[in-house]
């Protein structure tokens, strides 16, 4: 038993020190770009490119590797910005992006082979598996016991971007050099 619980607080480490690096990697794009986010990558596809209606991290326009876009059971991490995401009931709140493992059972999580997992059965993690906004934090509860309808496991990141780190307009041009000096007078 202590062997089990010593391998899952693992494996939630790694895949909190992978969503971090994709946190920080959005945060740079982010600055990069004039303050927009890209859009997700299929999850369907193993390219890693950012398309309009893409659902997975978009490793490779984040310039990151595609080992850190995996959770720890080696499955796609899911993306949306512009969201909502409530915590433990309480009411939802704004974010610019957010990120979702599926957990141990990977309900509704697209794998490596571009398949998607089965969907869950319970209520949150469906909003979680189609990024339907707000997205939803709630205790663990999973174990042989749990009905599927019960049973959460998904775990979430979100952040907010400062856009006064971002111009609305981009700065002015430097001067010009000054003209160069007449030549001299010829004699």
């Amino acid at each position: 038993m202590a062997r089990q619980v010593e391998d899952k607080t693992a494996q939630q480490q790694l895949t909190q020190h992978r969503m971090n690096r994709i946190a920080q990697a959005l945060q740079a794009y982010w600055l990069v770009h004039n303050c927009a986010l890209p859009d997700g990558a299929m999850g369907n596809s193993s390219l890693g490119d950012a398309v309009t209606g893409g659902t997975t991290v978009p490793w490779r326009t984040l310039g990151i590797a595609r080992e850190d876009v995996l959770d720890a059971w080696g499955r796609k991490i899911s993306y949306q910005k512009s969201v909502q995401v409530s915590a433990f009931g309480a009411p939802p709140v704004p974010a610019d992006w957010a990120l979702v493992s599926h957990g141990p059972t990977g309900l509704g999580a697209w794998l490596l082979g571009n398949q998607q997992m089965p969907a869950p059965a319970n209520a949150n993690e469906v909003a979680n598996a189609n990024l339907a906004s707000p997205l939803q934090l709630e205790p663990e509860n999973t174990g042989p016991q749990v009905a599927p309808a019960n049973l959460f496991d998904d775990f979430l990141s979100w952040g907010t971007l400062d856009s006064a780190e971002c111009s609305s307009a981009p700065p002015p041009p430097p001067p010009p050099p000054p003209p160069p000096p007449p030549p001299p007078p010829r004699r």
